[in-house]
């Protein structure tokens, strides 16, 4: 079995996950029967000193304009009925999508056969894609080349945006992989509960499950912190007011935040409006080894996740899950696969998206109760290792993309 992965950008800082993954089946198959597919190489922080011997293993084929052109002049020629398919499939989504779109999705066509190439000369028997963005690489592959395709399906700007041919991937692919039931759900209904069973896995997307310290933190003051992107609906916005009242209050305080995106430089202006410059530290993009560094130092875990304007969400927030494995207590927002992370009362709390006061005062609590703090920092160490251990999860993703689809007909993998 020779399996491909492909990626939009890979490797990137954000989907640590991949790379697990990516590490577990290079083990698995070796390096003869993995192969890394990349539409575009890294670049910025994505191009750490941890990410440059992975780029050296990928093949990256946005770059190789003329490579691709070869491909689907090749292609033109020697097989119009295939060329002929992607384009009708091709148009048939360009009325639906503006300007932009239609561009990245053009571009993403005229790879694929550059990619659909590629595949051919490493005899490659299955491909997998990351995001159902990357996967239209896969699809078009697919329609070129006749080698099957699964994917997984994560939420952020891949499924729950518009997406295009999602039907069609949700149809041509062989398995589809959902990183929450509330994923699994959201794709049925789509699909018009048309999908046959088995088809779609829920496989969470585990961790590490690192060596952690029981006993009370003992920060001068309760360190509180979160690892995600600054885009809309990450809900800093509402964090911040949440830090506010928590201030009002005369609760005492440290806030961290590691990431980078879009409203970073908005967020920091509005932590000087605010006030808040001497117990908010927003650190912009980190290396994870740096996210665990502060994962083993502090006290509670936030995520305030919303759904965007524009229909952006979490599928099952990473973040979330690896705060776990370090045993701190979450307070997170009542959304999307969240539930299956925190239990609310158990091992952290859960409240309403876009509701500062409630958010306040569940962090209150925790902040007030170090007892508390304790109990459900085991709690969620107790779930992650039930339930989103790395070498569990990545066990059931071998059975989901390695296993024959004959022998998985009428089962639904799922962890719950």
């Amino acid at each position: 079995m020779r399996l491909a992965y492909i990626m939009v950008t890979f490797p990137c800082l954000r989907e640590t996950f991949v790379l697990r993954e990516v590490r577990h089946f290079q083990r698995l198959l070796g390096s003869v029967n993995f192969r890394l597919y990349g539409y575009q190489k890294p670049a910025g922080a994505d191009l750490n000193a941890d990410n440059q011997v992975w780029v050296s293993k990928a093949a990256y084929i946005k770059d190789a304009v003329p490579a691709n052109l070869m491909a689907m002049l090749w292609c033109v020629l020697r097989n119009p009925v295939r060329f002929w398919r992607v384009l009708r499939l091709w148009m048939s989504e360009v009325p639906k999508l503006d300007l932009r779109t239609n561009l990245q999705v053009a571009l993403h066509v005229f790879a694929a056969f550059g990619l659909a190439r590629q595949i051919r000369r490493d005899d490659v028997d299955r491909m997998h894609a990351h995001f159902a963005t990357a996967s239209t690489l896969a699809l078009f592959a697919h329609i070129l080349t006749d080698v099957p395709f699964s994917f997984t399906a994560h939420a952020s700007g891949d499924i729950y945006v518009y997406s295009p041919f999602l039907i069609q991937k949700l149809s041509k692919a062989w398995r589809v992989v959902a990183i929450s039931d509330y994923n699994r759900r959201y794709l049925d209904l789509v699909s018009s509960y048309s999908l046959p069973p088995g088809k779609v896995a829920t496989v969470f997307n585990g961790v590490g499950l690192p060596k952690i310290d029981s006993v009370t933190k003992h920060n001068p003051v309760p360190l509180l912190f979160t690892s995600a992107a600054f885009t809309e609906f990450k809900g800093y916005g509402t964090l911040l007011e949440v830090l506010v009242l928590l201030r009002q209050h005369g609760v005492e305080f440290h806030f961290v935040a590691v990431g980078g995106g879009a409203l970073f430089e908005l967020m920091q202006k509005r932590v000087r409006e605010l006030g808040l410059s001497k117990c908010v530290n927003l650190l912009g993009p980190q290396p994870f080894s740096e996210v665990q560094n502060w994962l083993a130092r502090v006290d509670i875990f936030v995520f305030p996740a919303e759904i965007g304007l524009n229909g952006q969400r979490d599928g099952m927030p990473t973040a979330v899950t690896e705060a776990l494995a370090y045993g701190l207590p979450v307070v997170a927002t009542h959304i999307t696969g969240i539930p299956q992370q925190v239990r609310d009362g158990v091992n952290g709390f859960l409240v309403h998206e876009r509701d500062p006061e409630a958010f306040a005062a569940r962090l209150r609590q925790l902040i007030e109760s170090p007892d508390m703090r304790l109990r459900m920092g085991r709690e969620g160490r107790r779930l992650a290792e039930e339930r989103f251990d790395l070498h569990r999860t990545l066990g059931q993703l071998e059975i989901a993309l390695l296993g024959s689809a004959a022998s998985s007909a009428g089962e639904v993998l799922s962890v719950g």
